[in-house]
Parts: structure tokens; sequence; C-alpha cells
């Protein structure tokens, strides 16, 4: 698709060129598409996977959503994205922990109505919650130097080449990150937040 060369654009410019990218725009891009086969030794199954990027239209407030809602509330899954360098509102754009939440709040709102589900029950969808910018935890997040001794056991024992990366190595990334969780967004039950909505198909 349209935007497989403009990801494979950006991962040079990340990690081979190392430069820093601005963010992305607000119009709604091209998606990147993934054709992924499983390792299943007793045989592999495989998925065409459509990815959009929708960064910053259910943050900025100032972005007129209604041409992509429609298409971003009835996906079959999506990736939650956390920021813990943003939550008093004192870095770059003023974003705090409540308009993270607040934003999440009304996706949930946007989805119910898209979808005809009444208010109180959950959206039966898998949910991936991706924390950011751990490299910026010891200086940039309440947890600071709490954070190493998860960061190095998961570079250390839940680390393995990609091919070889299972789904109990997943799933133990999940619990550890799970467990900083109450140390990076104090007061703030996320996973309890996330399954009141969702229901239990969360990962982290």
């Amino acid at each position: 698709s349209l935007g497989d060369q403009l990801f494979e654009t950006y991962i040079d410019e990340i990690m081979n060129q190392k430069r820093k990218l601005i963010g992305t725009a607000h119009d709604m891009p091209s998606p990147v598409m993934l054709h992924v086969r499983d390792a299943d030794p007793d045989g592999s199954s495989t998925a065409l996977v459509n990815l959009f990027d929708y960064s910053g239209e259910l943050v900025n407030q100032s972005i007129d959503r209604d041409n992509l809602k429609r298409q971003a509330v009835k996906m079959d899954g999506f990736m939650l994205f956390l920021d813990p360098t943003q939550l008093y509102g004192d870095n770059m754009g003023g974003v705090t922990l409540d308009r993270q939440i607040a934003s999440l709040n009304e996706f949930m709102a946007d989805m119910r109505e898209e979808r005809g589900i009444p208010v109180g029950q959950m959206v039966p969808v898998p949910v991936a919650v991706c924390i950011t910018k751990f490299d910026l935890l010891l200086t940039e997040n309440p947890i600071q130097g709490q954070s190493v001794p998860f960061i190095r056991q998961i570079l250390r024992e839940m680390n393995p080449p990609p091919k070889q990366t299972t789904l109990a190595t997943i799933q133990g990334r999940s619990e550890t990150v799970e467990q900083m969780l109450e140390l990076m967004f104090r007061g703030v039950d996320i996973r309890g937040l996330v399954e009141s909505y969702f229901g239990s198909q969360v990962m982290f």
C-alpha cells in the first residue's frame, strides 16, 4: 500500500540515520499492510493485517474526526499508546494523563455509538496497551530508578531473536510491564480501566 513506503522511510530515518522525527500528520494515512505467519510447529496460520495510525486525532480536539471515526471504531482490535512522560502537562504539548484517559473515554463512546452497544456494556475487542518511551522513565516519570530491574529482566530473560519469540515470551513481557503500571501511573488503575471497557483480552 502507499503506507508501506512511508513506513520504510521512517524506519530508515530513525534506525539508520538517527534522526528525530516530528509527529505524524493529522490526516488519515494510508495503512501499512502486513502479511504475518506464526511459527506453530503443528501448522502455521497466516493473516493479512491493515495497520492504521490515528496519532493525534483522539487527543487534538481541533480536528474533525467524523471522517475517521467509522473506520477506527469498527476495527477488529487496536493498540492503545500511553505516554508515561506526559502526565502533568509540563512537557511539550502539555498533555496530561487525565487528557490521555479522557481521549480513551471519548473513543469508547464513539465505539459504542457506531456499534450500537449500550453504555455499561463492554466492547469485546482485543487491546494491546503500548507503554512508550521506556528510555525516558529514569528522568521523566515518577518510577525513575525503580524501572531498572524490570527493564533488565525484560532484556535478559525475554528478549529472544524475533523468530524465536513465543506466546510465553509475550505474556512474560506483558506481566512484567503490568507490575510497573502502578509505579508509572500512580493513582490510576490502568488495567482495571481498560478491562472495564474491553474485557480481559488485554496485554501490555
